[in-house]
């Protein structure tokens, strides 16, 4: 199955996230905050959560090739962020991004990274290389100038904000792996407010966020088939909802 189809029923399946990079993010939290504050997280889940891990195995038993639900990722990454300020949560979120993709990018998928992806190929394969890591999600990825590109995603019934900022910190890690120096990826517009500061998720998404208060989170803009303040929303990247994201390096 392939195509517009495929990607319909994708979306008709419970949001999911691949284990690879879960397994490696649970693994690097783990060794550098311990095994109790893993399982404190662990236990944060509800029980039907729970139920697809196993607290007795390593990593609790996350399957590199399985899909798993993103309310568990989700819901652990609010306890382990629970009470941090934005710049510890920030810091704590790069550092395992960068272990956990970096360990996919130099491991199975070193030798194909680094012969097929540049910074043009990224944006023009972005929805397969996004299809690695979730079941939902439409993505677009475009050049805007020779070291400067944009990625938009829509149709992410999986978001959660702080899976959002995840995407910031993994697209950092992916230009740096590319040999892009200085980059800088900020969040221009998120399904929770139509603009955001780069590092500060408004509200909750699929499950509730803890650190925030729900009752200031933006809503989501409208969208619609028709015109919208005369900008018609045929083309895909003038459309109002979705989250974007503007990425800027220099090369060596």
């Amino acid at each position: 199955m392939s195509g517009p189809t495929s990607r319909a029923f994708e979306r008709a399946k419970t949001p999911s996230i691949k284990g690879l990079v879960f397994r490696e993010f649970v693994r690097w939290y783990e060794q550098t905050r311990g095994r109790d504050a893993t399982l404190r997280a662990y236990s944060s889940l509800s029980e039907p959560l729970r139920a697809h891990l196993d607290p007795g195995r390593e990593c609790f038993g996350i399957l590199a090739g399985s899909w798993y639900p993103v309310d568990i990722v989700g819901g652990m990454l609010e306890s382990i962020t629970w009470g941090l300020t934005l710049e510890q949560r920030s810091a704590l979120l790069r550092s395992g991004v960068a272990h956990s993709v970096g360990v996919t990018l130099t491991g199975v998928y070193k030798v194909l990274f680094r012969t097929l992806v540049t910074p043009e190929r990224h944006a023009k394969y972005a929805q397969k290389i996004w299809d690695n890591y979730y079941n939902t999600g439409t993505v677009r990825g475009r050049m805007l100038a020779e070291n400067r590109s944009e990625q938009w995603v829509t149709d992410w019934s999986g978001h959660h904000p702080l899976l959002c900022e995840l995407s910031i910190w993994s697209l950092t890690v992916f230009h740096e792996h590319m040999g892009c120096t200085n980059v800088k990826v900020s969040r221009s517009a998120c399904v929770l407010g139509s603009q955001m500061s780069p590092r500060a998720p408004r509200g909750p998404s699929s499950t509730q966020m803890k650190a925030v208060d729900p009752s200031k989170a933006t809503p989501p803009a409208p969208s619609s088939s028709s015109m919208l303040g005369g900008i018609t929303t045929e083309d895909p990247y003038q459309r109002p909802d979705g989250c974007r994201f503007s990425i800027q390096w220099q090369t060596r």
